[in-house]
């Protein structure tokens, strides 16, 4: 009985290939702009943070002493010139909103 729900519970884990759509992100960001921080703005800040920790020095190279105020204006503002995105998982949007802006040296853009 146990074995069969443990395979339940792995099937049902593979069936969901990312936490939360760029949409759930850009309802956080958007009233962590409007002054109306509570549960959303603090997810999407830990989000983004949690997705720049994984990549910062391997993707993306970030400057030294930014902000995570300012990091979550440069993924809005990727966001609202791309909401196209926001049904795309929300990991993207944070790579794609810094990726370009701080490269690392030892990669090359890709065309």
């Amino acid at each position: 009985m146990i074995f069969k729900i443990l395979i339940g519970l792995l099937l049902s884990f593979q069936a969901c290939a990312y936490f939360d759509s760029g949409s759930v992100i850009h309802e956080g960001l958007l009233d962590q702009d409007r002054e109306r921080a509570g549960y959303k703005s603090a997810y999407s800040f830990g989000y983004i943070i949690g997705v720049i920790d994984v990549i910062d020095e391997v993707i993306i190279c970030m400057p030294h002493g930014t902000t995570k105020g300012q990091l979550a204006k440069i993924v809005l503002n990727y966001m609202e010139v791309h909401p196209e995105k926001w049904s795309d998982p929300g990991k993207y949007s944070v790579i794609n909103a810094l990726k370009d802006l701080w490269p690392c040296k030892n990669q090359t853009k890709e065309k």
